[in-house]
């Protein structure tokens, strides 16, 4: 039961607005490493690793993660696409970090640095030292020199750190991923399940969105920002929980449904542009769902090749595959706000979608 209620409490958070902010670095256990590890001025290391009683130096490139345990960190290059997680070991940065993340150690910046978590430790920010995000501190200090380029706003105090600071799990990862065609495969099983319990419905809002678009995409919006904001509320406030579960639910559901619809409508479109007889429902959601992951494939491979650095190099059949997977998911929430707004107005009008349920 209480697995139940901390599954609830974390989809609730990330509902509203992502009030939890934890993360996870996946290493490979055949980047965990023992002794030091060092990327020379040129080099370009793109993976994950763990290093155990060792210390990381970086006068290259490095993209991915890297957890540290108890060794000193010394960046005189660049870490982009991810971060530094410090356990116990100095931390010495001259060159840019994306992000570092130091538990009971001293962190000296002279370099530029996008984010900074420190527990139990002390950050000191040279005069050379500018930070580009903010500092998440907790039982930390933070020692600013004159000329540091911060503001005083940047540097927060979080209770607790998990609500931040990153964590680390040793993770088998193979070139050919299966989780992403797998989970790409359920959304679009998912999306089919209306069409078996609402089919009215989803039919209903696709006529809407094709006769009425922008009016369904601000109905969506404003369904969604106060379905988001009775869960905020429920966060923060116990009085408001019982509403925020429901609201949630209902939410979810509605998303779902939307998400459907806009699939439904899209696949006629596509049908529409080859000349083709409108298709029937399922597979009209299946054409507008293949054709939504072929959009997010295609921004995520123009993204890498003209993304970090500009340098499709860097990029892994794995960053890429979970990149698809990001943009389909973010569209596909999208396509969700849309449709719930065709769905609200033909739930709280007498709107005739004129649909035959025998179809």
């Amino acid at each position: 039961m209480n697995g139940y209620k901390s599954s609830l409490i974390l989809l609730l958070a990330v509902f509203s607005g992502g009030q939890l902010m934890a993360e996870v670095y996946y290493i490979n256990p055949e980047n965990v490493i023992t002794g030091d590890v060092h990327i020379k001025k040129g080099e370009k290391v793109v993976k994950g690793m763990l290093i155990k009683t060792g210390n990381l130096l970086i006068e290259g490139t490095f993209f991915g993660n890297c957890v540290v345990e108890g060794g000193s960190v010394t960046v005189k290059g660049n870490v982009y696409e991810g971060g530094i997680i410090s356990y116990g070991g100095p931390v010495n940065i001259s060159g840019y970090v994306s992000k570092i993340s130091s538990y009971k150690g001293q962190v000296s910046i002279s370099g530029r640095v996008a984010h900074i978590n420190a527990v139990e430790a002390e950050v000191i920010l040279d005069s050379a030292a500018v930070v580009e995000g903010g500092i998440n501190i907790t039982l930390s200090r933070v020692i600013t020199k004159p000329g540091a380029k911060i503001r005083p706003e940047q540097i927060q105090e979080r209770r607790p750190p998990a609500t931040y600071f990153p964590s680390y799990s040793i993770h088998k990862t193979t070139p050919n991923t299966e989780t992403v065609p797998g989970f790409a495969a359920g959304i679009g099983l998912l999306l089919l399940m209306p069409m078996f319990f609402m089919r009215r419905n989803v039919e209903g809002a696709s006529i809407m969105l094709h006769e009425s678009f922008w009016k369904s995409a601000g109905t969506g919006i404003a369904v969604c920002v106060t379905i988001a904001l009775i869960n905020h509320l429920g966060l923060r406030y116990s009085i408001f929980l019982p509403f925020a579960l429901p609201a949630f639910s209902v939410g979810l559901v509605a998303l779902v449904i939307g998400c459907s619809a806009f699939c439904r409508m899209l696949g006629d479109k596509v049908y529409s542009w080859l000349g083709k007889v409108r298709p029937e429902s399922m597979i009209a959601i299946v054409v507008g769902y293949i054709a939504m992951f072929a959009i997010g494939a295609a921004i995520s491979i123009l993204g890498s090749v003209g993304g970090v650095m500009g340098k499709f190099e860097y990029c892994t059949i794995n960053s890429v595959l979970g990149n698809i997977a990001v943009i389909t998911a973010m569209l596909l929430i999208i396509a969700g706000i849309l449709g719930t707004g065709a769905l609200a107005k033909i739930i709280s009008s007498p709107f005739k979608c004129g649909i035959d349920a025998s179809q």
